[in-house]
């Protein structure tokens, strides 16, 4: 038997020369070559049966324990923010290690991190559980700067009107 973590596969190989390989997957033959590489999803058993040149046959069998990776989700591929503004970001809940990158750079091992990004960046988790078993996500962070000029400072007479014009197609102004 071997255990492998979700997502993975494992290789199998017959022995050399023989005249016949069939292997089997939970009793159905999924293959005739002398190797195979299955990435099982859940707990599989495979099996194969050889024949000599003098028509001897022979079977063996190998159970892949599948374990479970923990489920990291950082959520949409990306998300904008205004300069100052924070980012929060929540690793896996079912890990016991956890890896944040700011672009290549180790950030943090943390289970969530808390960040004011000045520039647009990708955070990356690396999140292990209990299994030893791994999986990553990534979210790209756009920052925006957000100014405008109202223009020139200028000086009018009590009583006397002038225009301040803001800059256009916002939301709101206030």
């Amino acid at each position: 038997d071997t255990t492998i973590c979700l997502d993975n596969c494992v290789y199998l190989e017959g022995p050399p020369n023989m005249v016949t390989y069939v292997w089997y997957e939970d009793g159905v033959v999924i293959s005739s070559s002398q190797s195979i590489e299955p990435c099982p999803i859940d707990t599989t058993q495979y099996s194969l049966l050889v024949i000599d040149q003098n028509n001897i046959s022979a079977r063996d069998t190998i159970q892949i324990n599948v374990l479970p990776k923990p489920i990291v989700n950082l959520g949409s591929p990306d998300t904008t923010i205004i300069l100052g503004e924070s980012i929060e970001l929540f690793g896996a809940q079912d890990a016991i290690m956890w890896e944040w990158y700011k672009g290549t750079i180790l950030f943090s091992n943390n289970p969530n991190i808390l960040d004011w990004p000045t520039d647009t960046i990708q955070y990356k988790e690396i999140a292990t559980n209990i299994y030893g078993c791994t999986a990553e996500d990534s979210i790209m962070v756009n920052v925006h700067s957000f100014t405008f000029d109202l223009g020139p400072n200028d000086t009018i007479c009590p009583g006397i009107c002038d225009s301040i014009i803001g800059p256009p197609d916002m939301a709101f102004y206030e």
